[in-house]
């Protein structure tokens, strides 16, 4: 609280970063919010690197990556059971590793 020019006490308006850490991450803590927002910086830094990686290929192979890419997310939506099991692995996996094989990271990524 700060007084004003009329003496009165008004409060301070958390810095936007407060806010937003506030409605992200309530229950972080300094570090952990700090490793998090590292975390979704670099991954966006690599995303970025592999699409611009991806968009230097031919059409058609850019056309297989999509592809790939697509059958992965169908797949994601479906988890595969081990029986008598309360595990499950997403089959998805299989075909992000296929495009790692047949054309590199960054189409993996």
């Amino acid at each position: 609280m700060i007084p004003d020019a009329e003496g009165s006490n008004q409060p301070l308006s958390p810095l936007w970063s407060q806010r937003l850490h506030a409605a992200l991450m309530p229950d972080y803590n300094a570090k952990a919010a700090a490793y998090w927002w590292c975390t979704l910086l670099l991954g966006a830094a690599v995303l970025a690197g592999s699409v611009l990686m991806v968009v230097r290929e031919p059409f058609w192979t850019v056309l297989q990556i999509l592809g790939g890419m697509a059958v992965a997310m169908l797949a994601g939506c479906f988890p595969v059971r081990i029986p008598r099991q309360k595990h499950s692995f997403a089959a998805g996996e299989i075909f992000i590793f296929l495009l790692l094989l047949i054309h590199g990271p960054a189409a993996a990524a």
